[in-house]
């Protein structure tokens, strides 16, 4: 983290702004705000030392209030103090704040412009703005990694089995994405926040900068950021994309000024760029047909698919490895209306459907291209997209352009998984694993991919996919969970750093694979693994090059958005028949802090204790009340990361659940 380096560098810039401060102190000043990069290392969770001071500053009717609302714990990070090393930091350099703010994690000082300029280098500064204007971008301290809640971004998951794939870890996370369209600006969207963004460009102005210029239309960037949002976004019940935590390039070639045919040519080399800088899978949602007046015309004989520098481009990037995608366009439904570069032979066009009918989106363009190819190849969910617009607000957007970076994410999720497959076989897979309802006919090709079924379908072929695995503390062992794609039943084993034998992984459901490591084979704090998956004697790997990845002797990782399945530890006499095996508690693991968690499965109580696993000891009696609806709410109390039993007594029966703090 930033706040690491502080400390480390902090003689130079001390000598360097203090020099500035000094030679400035006589110019003009005014207002900035000065918003930190986080607040601090130290703990600040129930329990800790720095939690329990900052409640004592909360009045007793704050704290009330909290907990009528269902505040729990009642205090979060946004509650936690501003790191007093940066105000420190600050202070010493005769910056005086006239206000803090920790909810926005930042200060207001009185700067003149250069020193406002050179704060902006400090280690621990995000970003120094005046306090003229409104700077609306969100603070986000970290990722909330618990598994994907899609809100009403649901649709498109629905129609392409995706959310499975999230609830087993597979997020595009490893793979790298180039998005090319008119410009990205993402400062005040909060559900792009946490993306990993390798390298941006403007092909237009020569430069890194892929927001709008003062001599550009305003809503230069709005195609492209909305575009962004359904590929990458996270933010639970508003806005899950597809693949929100695979890296991204981002490249701006469109113009919104006018349509000349030069940007055929800063398309092509946004692909050069993108293969240049590591993609994987490149999609775009623009489309060329007619230009402005003066310009030179298309003749659709001039759409054979290797004609235009586009899909020429496309055509050698495909060759090199990148995965091509790209709206269909919005030209149809007539035949003959797709334009560059959904005519490149080696690009996948992606039409448009509706959910939950499925039923085509009119407007998609169609082929026949002028070598008789069909197009478009597949379809996503063009009506209604669910996205994030340029202010923060979540709008319903329609075309083959929200479409295409649907399956462009779907197509990162499987690079993660299959990251030596070439482009032609994840999209043979993808082809065979759609479908084309009676209303889609072959208008939309081959029909709606069908993400789970395709995963699985390479995996027959080409080898067993192998998912990020969870390691997770349980009672004496450490359990080791992961997903394995594959239509049949592969033999599954892990393998353990200086281990002679292999130890059998043991199918859990359709999809998840576990394995208990004992405590007597992880001798140290760490042991080193790696997966291992065979099928017809095709054998893949979990790393898939020859690292090995981490399994702690206590404690428990989690994969961002992975769902791990219910635990029951023991069910005694009778007690399926009022409280059955699928008695569980979420969120399973539950982070540390939490302190309410619900009781599934479960409809009546007379007592909840809590006992820790590896002793036996008594923790404490739980309370607990019972909702609306009739679920059970049940109150924990701080506890450390560890094992522990959940004891339900009802009636005479009693259930034991495992409860996983993390």
């Amino acid at each position: 983290m930033r706040h690491a380096n502080y400390g480390k560098h902090r003689g130079w810039w001390l000598l360097a702004i203090g020099l500035v401060l000094t030679f400035h102190a006589s110019a003009q000043r005014t207002t900035y705000r000065i918003t930190f990069t986080d607040k601090g290392p130290e703990s600040f969770e129930p329990g800790s030392p720095l939690y329990g001071t900052t409640l004592a500053e909360f009045h007793p009717d704050a704290l009330r209030r909290r907990e009528r609302m269902g505040k729990t714990p009642l205090l979060d990070s946004l509650d936690k103090p501003l790191a007093q090393e940066y105000l420190q930091g600050l202070d010493e350099l005769g910056i005086r704040p006239t206000a803090r703010m920790r909810w926005r994690n930042c200060v207001i000082a009185e700067l003149d412009p250069l020193t406002a300029t050179m704060v902006k280098f400090l280690p621990f500064v995000a970003r120094v703005s005046p306090t003229s204007s409104a700077d609306y971008r969100p603070v986000v301290d970290h990722v909330d990694c618990s598994p994907a809640r899609p809100g009403a971004s649901m649709a498109p998951h629905d129609l392409l089995n995706t959310l499975r794939l999230l609830d087993a870890g597979v997020t595009g996370k490893g793979a790298t994405v180039c998005l090319i369209d008119n410009g990205f600006r993402t400062q005040g969207m909060s559900t792009l926040q946490h993306a990993d963004v390798r390298a941006s460009y403007d092909f237009i102005y020569d430069d890194p900068d892929v927001g709008n210029t003062p001599s550009e239309p305003e809503d230069q960037d709005g195609h492209g950021s909305l575009v962004f949002s359904i590929a990458a976004g996270w933010q639970h019940d508003s806005l899950i994309g597809i693949a929100p935590f695979a890296t991204y390039l981002l490249a701006k070639t469109e113009d919104m000024r006018y349509e000349r045919r030069v940007e055929e040519d800063l398309y092509t080399a946004a692909v050069e760029w993108a293969e240049r800088n590591g993609a994987d899978v490149m999609s775009s949602s623009l489309g060329y047909f007619g230009y402005d007046n003066g310009e030179d015309t298309l003749s659709y004989d001039d759409l054979d698919g290797k004609r235009s520098f586009m899909a020429q481009a496309i055509n050698r990037a495909v060759g090199l490895g990148v995965t091509c995608v790209t709206a269909a366009g919005n030209s149809g439904p007539a035949p003959r209306t797709i334009g560059l570069p959904a005519d490149a032979d080696s690009v996948i066009a992606v039409g448009g459907v509706s959910w939950p009918d499925r039923d085509p989106y009119f407007f998609t363009s169609q082929g026949p291209t002028a070598d008789g190819r069909q197009k478009p190849e597949v379809a996503a969910l063009a009506l209604g997209v669910r996205a994030q617009s340029l202010d923060g607000t979540f709008i319903r957007a329609s075309g083959t352009s929200m479409a295409a970076p649907q399956v462009a994410g779907l197509l990162a999720m499987a690079t993660q998984v299959y990251p030596d497959l070439p482009p032609w076989v994840l999209r043979r897979a993808m082809y065979e694993a759609s479908t084309a309802p009676d209303s889609i006919g072959t208008f939309l090709g081959f029909g709606i991919p069908d993400a789970l079924a395709m995963m699985r379908t390479i995996g027959e072929h080409h080898g067993p996919g192998i998912g990020p695995p969870a390691v997770v503390q349980s009672t004496d062992a450490q359990k080791v969970i992961f997903a394995v794609f594959c239509t049949s039943f592969p033999r599954v084993d892990l393998l353990l750093e200086g281990e002679p034998s292999p130890l059998r992984a043991d199918a859990m459901d359709d999809l998840l694979y576990n394995v208990d490591v004992a405590d007597s084979y992880v001798q140290t704090d760490t042991v080193r693994g790696r997966i291992r998956a065979e099928l017809n004697g095709i054998v893949r790997y979990f790393p898939s090059d020859s690292t090995w990845f981490p399994i702690q002797r206590r404690g428990s990782v989690v994969p961002c958005a992975m769902r791990l399945p219910p635990f029951v530890v023991s069910v005694e006499p009778s007690a399926a028949l009022l409280l059955p095996a699928s008695t569980r508690i979420a969120p399973t693991p539950t982070p540390r802090g939490q302190q309410r968690v619900e009781l599934l499965g479960c409809r009546q109580a007379d007592t909840i204790s809590l006992f820790e696993t590896s002793t036996g000891a008594f923790v404490s009696p739980l309370s607990w009340h019972t909702a609306m609806d009739g679920r059970l709410l049940v109150d924990l109390p701080a506890v450390a990361s560890g094992t522990y039993r959940v004891v339900v007594d009802a009636a005479s029966v009693r259930t034991v659940v495992p409860l996983i703090v993390y």
